[in-house]
Parts: structure tokens; sequence; C-alpha cells
């Protein structure tokens, strides 16, 4: 079963940050969980263990969804992250990133 770690992890290898010096695995890991409250607000046909996952899950917490909404789920946390307003911040990027997230989740 994937964790939560396993979604930080992915999206890490978009963001260039394999050694965690731009972002916190907890700050990745707060943008996780928010997709996790948005899609089961917007897909109410998904199941959650916790539905809806009220409280922020851990990183060896079990992705509460099927695998094919890690990916999906890590295009949030990346284009998330490119919103921080940081040097290597770029909207461009998020808006590309956050787009490709509501579309594989079935979320227009």
């Amino acid at each position: 079963m994937a964790t939560m770690q396993s979604v930080i992890d992915t999206a890490r290898l978009d963001l260039n940050d394999d050694d965690k010096v731009r972002h916190t695995d907890t700050t990745l890991l707060l943008f996780a969980n928010n997709y996790l409250q948005e899609v089961s607000k917007n897909r109410p046909d998904l199941y959650f263990p916790d539905d809806p996952p009220e409280s922020s899950l851990a990183l060896g917490a079990t992705f509460p969804l099927s695998d094919k909404f890690i990916r999906p789920c890590a295009d949030y946390v990346i284009g998330r992250a490119n919103l921080r307003g940081t040097e290597e911040s770029r909207i461009d990027v998020a808006a590309a990133y956050m787009q490709m997230s509501a579309t594989t989740s079935g979320v227009r």
C-alpha cells in the first residue's frame, strides 16, 4: 500500500528537491492533506475510510485512495509548492500542475 510519503517523494522528483532544502516534508504533507480534503468535497463518489478526511494524515499513513490518485495528488502538491512566493516560484508552472491535478482527479 502506498503511503503519504509516497506522494511527497513523487512530488519531490518534479520539484528537484531530493535533499529537502526548498520544501520541508511538513509543508508538502500539508499540501497533500489539502488535496485529500478538496477531492473529498468535489468527488463525493470516492470512498474515504475517514469520510471526509477531517484530520491530517501523517507521512507514514496509508494513502486513502486508489494508487491512481497518487500522481494527481503529487501534481497538486507541486502546484501549491510553486505558489509559495519563493525565488524559485513560478505561477505558470503552478497553474499547469494544478490543472493536471484537477483533470486527472476528475475535478473540473
